[in-house]
């Protein structure tokens, strides 16, 4: 039964928009949680590999003769650390948590210790790559 005015018509074009508006909603509600998911991933572990792989280029760059392949690797760097990655302190005692051996030094004239061949980093809280040093034997026998 239809009014000659039309209401039916108009309650059936408003139904319409309603559940194309509802459909649309929940459309909008699940890319959120897509997007949301891949900015998760991507924003966290997901870039680990990739600043690994970055760090490995800045060790050839640094270990060049050359200025500006040095320049290059410090950088690198620098981008990293816009993204939360943050240099070990190259100072203190040698820690094996957070430093890697790489060679040993003799006793001699050099007092005990620990030399950095390459930095370490930290990605939130956690080591992405060890410092590498070099251990400086102690001259306990010298007394």
């Amino acid at each position: 039964m239809e009014t000659s005015d039309g209401t039916e018509q108009i309650k059936q074009m408003l139904d319409s928009l309603l559940d194309l508006f509802r459909r649309r909603l929940l459309d909008d509600k699940a890319k959120d949680q897509t997007i949301d998911s891949l900015v998760k991933q991507l924003s966290g572990d997901g870039f680990v590999p990739l600043f690994r792989e970055l760090l490995l280029v800045c060790d050839r760059a640094w270990d060049s003769a050359d200025d500006f392949s040095r320049s290059l690797g410090d950088e690198i760097v620098a981008v990293l650390e816009r993204y939360g990655v943050e240099a070990i302190p190259a100072d203190g005692a040698f820690d094996p948590a957070v430093h890697k051996v790489v060679g040993v030094k003799p006793a001699g004239e050099q007092p005990a210790g620990m030399e950095q061949v390459h930095p370490g980093f930290y990605f939130r809280g956690a080591v992405l790559r060890p410092a590498q040093v070099i251990l400086s034997e102690s001259n306990n026998n010298a007394q």
